[in-house]
C-alpha cells in the first residue's frame, strides 16, 4: 500500500455518533457494527449479525440500506456536510480516485476510522468502486472519474506487463504520462496514491515499482527474497551472508526468527536460479554461470570450444565460473574417464 499523505485529520465521531441517535437502537449497533464501530475496528459480516440477532443475512442488509436512507433524509445529514467538502477535496487532489484503505488512513485517527468509513457509505454522491481482482475498494467523486483510473491503471499494467521487470520512479512516471490517454492530473505526488487503487500494482522492498505477482515485487519465499538479495548486491555471497542480508532488507512480511543460514543453502541448491560457485557461495545463473560440479564447467567449456585446450587457459576460464582453488581444477583435469592431454599440454574430452 502506498505511503498516506500527511493531512490534518477530520474529527467524525462526534457527529456520527449525533446522526446514529436517529435509528433505533438496534438499528444504530447494526450499521455501527458493519463499519466496526464499538468493535475494535473489526467490520463484522452480515452472517455474524444475523446470527447474533437471529435474522437472515438479508435481512441484516435491508436494514443497513434502510439505515443509510434514514439518515440521509434527516436533518442530521446537513452535519455531514463539511466532513463531505474535505473529502471531495482530497479525492479532487488524487485524480478523482483514492482507495478506502488510503482514504481513511489519511483522514482519520486511529480511533476515528470506522466512523469515516460509514461517513464515506452514508454519502450520496460518491462513487463506490467494490474491491474486485483488479482494484481495491476505493472511492471516486463521479462515475467518469473512476472510468478513466480503472483505463489508467489498466494500461499501466499493460505496459509492465511488456516491460516484464521493475521500473525506478522516474521510468514508472514516464509510464504513467504514455498510458494517460483521458488526460488526468497525473504528477509525481499523487500518483503512489493513485496506484493504490490498483490490486496489480505495488511498490517492492526496493523502492521499485512492478506487478504485485511478480517475486521481486512480492517475495513468498526464502528463494524469492535471496534472488532480490543478491540481484540487489550484485556479485555471489556466501549462504551465511545471505542469511544475515534477508533479516536486514526492507521485506513487507518479516519473520520475527531470524533466517536460518542452512535454510538458505539448502532452498538454493535446489533453485535453478541460482549456481553454487564455491564452498557455500551463490551466484545468479542469469550472471552467466554454468550449473553443476568443477568437473561439468571443464566439460562445458571443452564442448564450447570443440577443440583442445590449453591447461592455463583452460583454468582461468574455470576459475571464472567458479570460486575454487587452481588445484581442485587440476586434480578434476586428471580424471582420464572424461579428459585427456595431447603432447601440446592441450586438454579435451575423452
Amino acid at each position: 500500500m502506498p505511503q498516506a499523505t500527511q493531512v490534518k485529520k477530520l474529527n467524525v465521531k462526534p457527529t456520527i455518533e449525533k446522526t446514529l441517535g436517529v435509528l433505533s437502537d438496534r438499528n444504530s449497533t447494526i450499521l455501527a457494527r458493519r463499519h466496526g464501530i464499538g468493535t475494535s475496528g473489526e467490520r463484522q459480516t452480515l452472517e455474524k449479525i444475523g446470527s447474533d440477532y437471529n435474522i437472515t443475512r438479508e435481512r441484516v442488509r435491508q436494514i443497513e440500506e434502510a439505515s443509510y436512507l434514514k439518515i440521509r433524509n434527516s436533518a442530521e445529514y446537513e452535519f455531514l456536510a463539511p466532513a463531505f467538502e474535505e473529502i471531495n477535496n482530497y479525492l479532487n487532489e488524487h485524480c478523482g480516485v483514492v482507495s478506502e484503505e488510503v482514504l481513511v488512513e489519511t483522514l482519520a485517527s486511529d480511533a476515528h476510522r470506522p466512523y469515516l468509513s460509514l461517513l464515506l457509505a452514508l454519502n450520496d454522491s460518491f462513487i463506490k468502486i467494490k474491491e474486485g481482482d483488479d482494484f481495491q475498494a476505493s472511492w471516486a467523486v463521479t462515475k467518469e472519474s473512476a472510468e478513466k483510473v480503472k483505463a489508467f491503471l489498466t494500461g499501466i499494467v499493460k505496459s509492465m506487463e511488456k516491460t516484464g521487470e521493475p521500473i525506478d520512479a522516474e521510468e514508472l512516471m514516464v509510464m504513467a504520462k504514455e498510458a494517460n490517454k483521458d488526460s488526468l492530473p497525473v504528477t509525481e505526488d499523487n500518483l503512489h496514491i493513485l496506484l493504490g487503487v490498483s490490486k496489480k500494482v505495488e511498490l517492492g522492498p526496493f523502492n521499485q515499482w512492478g506487478l504485485a505477482e511478480w517475486p521481486q515485487i512480492t517475495p513468498r519465499g526464502v528463494r524469492d527474497k535471496v534472488f532480490l538479495v543478491l540481484h540487489r548486491h550484485g556479485e555471489p555471497l556466501h549462504f551465511r551472508e545471505l542469511a544475515r542480508r534477508i533479516d536486514d532488507a526492507p521485506f513487507r512480511f518479516k519473520n520475527s526468527k531470524k533466517t536460518h543460514p542452512q535454510t538458505v543453502h539448502n532452498e538454493l541448491i535446489k533453485d535453478e536460479r541460482f549456481v553454487l560457485i564455491g564452498r557455500g557461495i551463490y551466484a545468479l545463473a542469469n550472471w552467466g554461470y554454468m550449473p553443476g560440479t568443477v568437473k561439468d564447467v571443464i566439460m562445458n567449456i571443452l564442448k564450447e570450444e570443440g577443440k583442445p585446450v590449453e591447461r592455463e587457459v583452460l583454468v582461468d576460464r574455470v576459475m571464472d565460473q567458479r570460486k575454487v582453488q587452481k588445484n581442485t581444477i587440476l586434480l578434476n583435469l586428471q580424471n582420464r574417464t572424461h579428459f585427456k592431454k595431447d603432447e601440446g599440454n592441450k586438454y579435451y574430452l575423452a
